[in-house]
């Protein structure tokens, strides 16, 4: 028994502090005009992100620049130019 425990000790010691969790993010579109979008996104951990978007599923032909995202700090986006009364899909990267 005092032999797991060692281990196990070890390993929260060595191993676990290296262990990464998902990246996890929120995201909010607002301030809609007839030619642009505003995407908000707050991830929980720092990362490159860009999102991609278009007016069908899976064909996404317009991307905003790639960006680093901080930790407890919005990236803020627009997309644009969009067309007016047209449906938009986008994927974040």
């Amino acid at each position: 028994m005092c032999r797991i425990t060692f281990l196990f000790f070890l390993f929260r010691l060595f191993i676990a502090p290296f262990s990464t969790a998902a990246q996890t993010f929120t995201e909010i579109l607002g301030r809609p005009t007839n030619q642009s979008v505003t995407i908000s996104a707050l991830f929980s951990q720092v990362a490159q992100v860009h999102f991609e978007y278009g007016t069908s599923p899976g064909d996404y032909s317009q991307s905003t620049p790639m960006v680093t995202s901080e930790m407890g700090k919005p990236v803020v986006m627009d997309f644009q130019p969009l067309l007016p009364n047209t449906r938009y899909y986008y994927r974040t990267f």
